[in-house]
């Protein structure tokens, strides 16, 4: 089945081959698995048979989701499925510090660009799920690969409308995409994503059901000593990063709204 699963996807019509002729734009926002080649396709369709059977099986208990790439995969311990990861080695026990792993849930995949995540959301990652908080992180990929802040934007944007849709009751946090340093230069368009997503979430005006957390100052260093601190490879909060990051932006932005104040149905 698993097989003729990975086939099936990978001839199909909406397959990332089938997008070629589509401007950069639209690619961004429709729903897509990871790759036309079966060697990369396999690993990934494997890990989110993974995800869905996790969230069949814990729905109920889970009260704080994270949706994303290989940022919010780390915090797993794994990188693309496998626990060989130097990487993420002191990750999980960051996240334990702060979040109750019992209740919650890591749904990250590495090098997932914004179409994957929405693929993987419309195809029963968090289906039965009810969690009070999810946190979105996905974008850096986007932009990695080449596309505009703009483009990316537009990702983004699809990623948090579609969770707010499949997960009415939940407060969703979008982290904004964090600065690293493989490309210096590309933190200037990171910069610019972030305050259209600030701009995004203002106008969508229900700050109660999702706000933009923005962790970029945590990360904004051109200390090189200090980059070495934060980062593991120059891309991934290193479990220092993570810390820092969890204490002075993250954890604060998902407490509950004051007493008397109720949620507002999207």
């Amino acid at each position: 089945f698993f097989r003729f699963f990975v086939s099936a996807i990978t001839a199909a019509d909406d397959s990332p081959c089938a997008c070629l002729g589509l401007p950069s734009f639209v690619i961004h926002q429709m729903p897509k698995p990871r790759s036309c080649l079966q060697s990369t396709i396999e690993w990934w369709i494997r890990l989110h048979v993974q995800y869905v059977a996790e969230t069949l099986a814990r729905g109920d208990s889970i009260r704080t989701v994270f949706l994303g790439d290989s940022i919010a995969e780390t915090l797993r311990g794994t990188c693309s499925g496998s626990s060989n990861c130097t990487i993420a080695n002191g990750c999980p026990e960051v996240f334990k510090e702060f979040f109750d792993p019992s209740v919650a849930s890591i749904l990250g995949v590495g090098g997932d660009r914004t179409q994957n995540l929405l693929w993987r959301l419309q195809n029963g990652e968090v289906h039965r799920l009810n969690p009070k908080d999810v946190v979105i992180l996905i974008g850096i990929n986007n932009l990695l690969q080449g596309f505009s802040w703009e483009e990316t934007a537009l990702g983004v944007s699809a990623v948090t409308e579609m969770t707010m849709q499949l997960l009415p009751n939940s407060r969703v946090a979008l982290v904004g995409v964090l600065p690293q340093y493989l490309q210096p230069a590309l933190n200037k368009n990171i910069s610019a994503l972030n305050g259209l997503l600030t701009e995004m979430v203002e106008t969508i005006g229900l700050p109660h059901r999702l706000h933009l957390v923005n962790c970029a100052e945590v990360f904004t260093t051109e200390d090189t000593e200090r980059q070495a601190v934060l980062f593991s490879d120059k891309l991934h909060p290193s479990p220092a990063g993570f810390r820092e990051m969890f204490e002075a932006c993250l954890v604060p932005a998902l407490r509950p709204p004051p007493s008397g104040e109720t949620l507002i149905e999207f």
